[in-house]
């Protein structure tokens, strides 16, 4: 599943499809989210923790690699910042 798709499984199973509700928790402008939707912006990483913050569910993991389950049991906001922070490094180390 690349980005897009994973993008437009989270709109599908959190927001039962409407991308503007995905915006508004978000916090991500109406454009960027179908850009995102799209797969025009390469990757998410630049929006991975507003997504996590809104959908605590999300496994982190999934989102930006694509491995993994794309639910997770929920988890505090602490959790989730270190958990991307952590995703991230190892994401900048492979390039």
């Amino acid at each position: 599943m690349n980005t897009a798709e994973r993008i437009n499984y989270i709109i599908e199973e959190f927001c039962d499809g409407n991308a503007n509700e995905f915006s508004r928790k978000t916090g991500i402008g109406k454009s960027t989210v179908c850009r995102l939707r799209k797969g025009d912006l390469g990757g998410i990483g630049a929006y991975a923790e507003r997504i996590a913050l809104a959908f605590p569910r999300i496994n982190c993991r999934w989102m930006l690699t694509g491995t993994g389950e794309p639910s997770a049991k929920e988890a505090g906001e602490g959790e989730i910042s270190r958990k991307l922070s952590t995703i991230i490094k190892m994401l900048n180390t492979q390039k």
